[in-house]
């Protein structure tokens, strides 16, 4: 969602070869149940989109990034939230109930 410094980017600086001359951003993921693993380079915020289908909703999520827990809640599901990506996508399989904005430390 937006690129910019992060803290522990020197140390993360070879995913700068996977971006266009080193100026992007890379963000890294895994989810492991309801756990979501990032590592990320040069991207100071996120949307995480939160599928039914691949995360149990009534169990906390919880995001690391860089090593660090930057979030740890339940996540409600939204109809809001289900139209906006439905109407974006258009692709019926694809279906978010909600999102979670992960901002990273500059």
């Amino acid at each position: 969602d937006r690129l910019g410094p992060i803290s522990g980017d020197e140390a993360r600086s070879g995913l700068a070869t996977l971006t266009a001359n080193g100026t992007g951003g890379v963000v890294e993921a895994e989810r492991n149940a309801n756990t979501v693993t990032l590592e990320a380079y040069h991207v100071s915020q996120l949307t995480l989109l939160i599928s039914p289908d691949v995360f149990d909703m009534r169990s906390p999520i919880r995001v690391v990034a860089n090593g660090e827990v930057v979030f740890d809640a339940m996540v409600p599901p939204s109809v809001e939230t289900l139209k906006k990506w439905a109407k974006g996508d258009e692709d019926r399989t694809m279906l978010y109930a909600a999102e979670v904005t992960i901002e990273l430390e500059p």
